[in-house]
């Protein structure tokens, strides 16, 4: 991601910081697996991927492609988890 040119545009780094901090980041990180039946639903399969990997009670979002998907998975909307505090 840091590659796509939306990005690099603001933050102005060449590929080898991009590479370096990278390398930093994965020691730092758990990755999510991105299963099959996660990579067809969505086209954003890692926000899936992160929340079934991370324990989340659910996830607060207003993606309605994501909220679609709120029978197979733990979501909320922001309203909602407003509400609930």
């Amino acid at each position: 991601m840091l590659a796509y040119p939306e990005i690099s545009a603001r933050i102005d780094w060449s590929a080898a910081q991009i590479s370096a901090y990278l390398q930093l980041f994965r020691f730092n990180c758990e990755i999510a697996a991105l299963t099959d039946e996660i990579q067809n639903l969505v086209a954003d399969p890692a926000v899936l991927a992160t929340l079934t990997s991370s324990g989340a009670n659910y996830l607060v979002t207003s993606d309605q492609d994501l909220l679609l998907l709120r029978d197979r998975f733990a979501m909320v909307t922001p309203a909602e988890f407003e509400r609930s505090l």
